[in-house]
């Protein structure tokens, strides 16, 4: 899911051949879709969301999409500009979770820009259980890869099952930015509200896009170039990031190699940025410490409009890891892509507070914090590690200020080591389990006051660390 973007410079060639652009054909919505060989849902959440009181569909959404050309050079600063190059006919699906009483509903729904690189679609936001805070969600099917897979990894939805999925069709990714754009312009506030309406009249106030690692680098292409045009979303977080946006030509996966070789001839093409700072909306970066060596060439200061989290202790991994990515794998039959990760500092709380945080933002409250970022030395930016053996600056939760284990981030490109201290450790740090629970609660209050965390997960360290110190599973 993960590696090291390489090559490319500002003035990536795009390799399109160039067709008028026609007039986009009204979207038109079919579903919620049901049967098929499988009869369920790709991707669905593990468990049965009606318990909790909502609603999760699946549609399908078709229409004219248009790719993009730039005009100039894809430069570091991020402001970029582009122009429509052509358009292309497409059917794509879109996943929602809604809660079934209005009255539930916050006004948000994030969009998921599902995630490709494993040769098969990962949406991860599904496993953070945003439901218990009155959030809608939609996981959508942007990039011709989920739909298609490959010949290496043939688990693309339409053959996942042909049947239901069968009519499902992408050209290419030039076309995912306006597909983006389009199913979540669908769902909006300023939606149709005759016919088919997959939010089932709930009032959306606010659209949150969120992409995680291969999703992020084309959300940073979207922020910089494409928001501008399109003006749907009201805030933008991207999760684990390297720095680097992806182009606006089609990649065409070449069937004689392997998924990691078109990923890194993909990657090759990317371009190292920053975020534009000339947009009044809302853009969050949350990455890990994995990371941190990548992204130093695309670090810039917080600005009135901008907030970089970069998160001690936490992995790549840690993005697609946790909840219920295991039980949605085993079930629909594709690689659990964090079978082999070890529990790392957790990204999933500080994913939810921020959605929280920028509803609060976006309502005119309080702006998100702005934290240090972690310390780095070397040739190769590596991160500074404390006396602990943990990483120096940045976003420190309560298992990197009273830590009762090593993290260690940079074994590998996605997962770390986890290295639990020894009781002789233990006891010179903590004078008994009183002591360590007592300083766990005090970094969990100033992690909740900080917006870093909500209080289901303050209450979380607090009981967990009852039981004296232990890494937090």
């Amino acid at each position: 899911m993960f590696g090291q973007y390489i090559g490319a410079t500002a003035a990536t060639a795009l390799a399109l051949r160039a067709l008028p652009v026609e007039a986009a054909s009204q979207t038109a919505f079919e579903g919620p879709i049901v049967g098929g060989v499988r009869d369920r849902i790709f991707g669905a959440y593990a468990y049965d969301l009606a318990a909790h009181g909502y609603v999760e569909e699946e549609y399908f959404l078709s229409g004219m999409a248009e790719s993009y050309a730039p005009d100039g050079d894809l430069g570091p600063d991020g402001a970029w500009t582009v122009r429509p190059y052509r358009s292309s006919g497409f059917k794509t699906r879109v996943v929602i979770q809604r809660p079934r009483d209005p009255a539930r509903f916050n006004g948000t729904l994030i969009c998921e820009w599902t995630n490709v690189s494993a040769g098969f679609e990962v949406s991860s936001a599904v496993n953070q259980q945003f439901w218990k805070d009155g959030y809608a969600y939609a996981a959508i099917s942007a990039q011709r890869m989920g739909l298609e897979g490959t010949k290496e990894r043939p688990l693309g939805v339409k053959q996942w099952d042909a049947e239901r999925y069968g009519s499902l069709a992408i050209e290419g990714d030039s076309f995912s930015y306006d597909i983006f754009s389009q199913v979540a312009r669908s769902l909006g506030p300023k939606r149709a509200t005759r016919g088919l309406d997959p939010m089932g009249g709930l009032a959306v106030k606010r659209l949150f896009a969120l992409g995680e690692s291969q999703s992020a680098a084309r959300l940073l292409s979207y922020v910089n170039a494409v928001h501008r045009l399109a003006n749907v979303f009201d805030a933008f977080m991207i999760v684990v990031a390297v720095g680097r946006s992806t182009e606006f030509g089609d990649f065409v996966y070449d069937p004689a190699k392997t998924l990691d070789e078109n990923n890194n001839i993909r990657r090759a093409r990317t371009v190292q940025t920053h975020v534009r700072t000339d947009q009044k909306v809302p853009v969050l970066i949350v990455n890990s410490e994995t990371e941190t060596p990548y992204f130093v060439a695309s670090r810039q200061p917080d600005t009135e409009w901008y907030r970089f989290w970069e998160v001690a202790g936490a992995t790549h991994a840690s993005a697609i890891g946790g909840g219920r990515r295991p039980d949605i794998s085993a079930r629909d039959g594709v690689p659990n892509m964090a079978a082999r990760w070890p529990k790392m500092v957790d990204l999933f709380p500080i994913l939810e507070a921020a959605a929280v945080g920028l509803d609060r933002w976006l309502s005119g409250g309080a702006s998100l914090g702005r934290f240090d970022r972690i310390e780095v030395s070397g040739d190769k930016n590596a991160p500074v590690i404390d006396d602990f053996g943990n990483a120096k600056g940045g976003v420190r939760l309560p298992e990197i200020m009273v830590p009762a284990a090593r993290y260690v981030t940079q074994t590998n490109d996605a997962a770390g080591r986890l290295e639990p201290f020894d009781a002789a450790t233990l006891k010179a740090i903590y004078r008994d389990d009183a002591d360590y629970a007592a300083r766990i609660a005090a970094v969990a209050d100033w992690a909740l006051e900080a917006g870093l965390i909500l209080p289901r997960h303050r209450d979380h360290y607090v009981a967990k660390s009852a039981g004296g110190p232990t890494p937090f599973y």
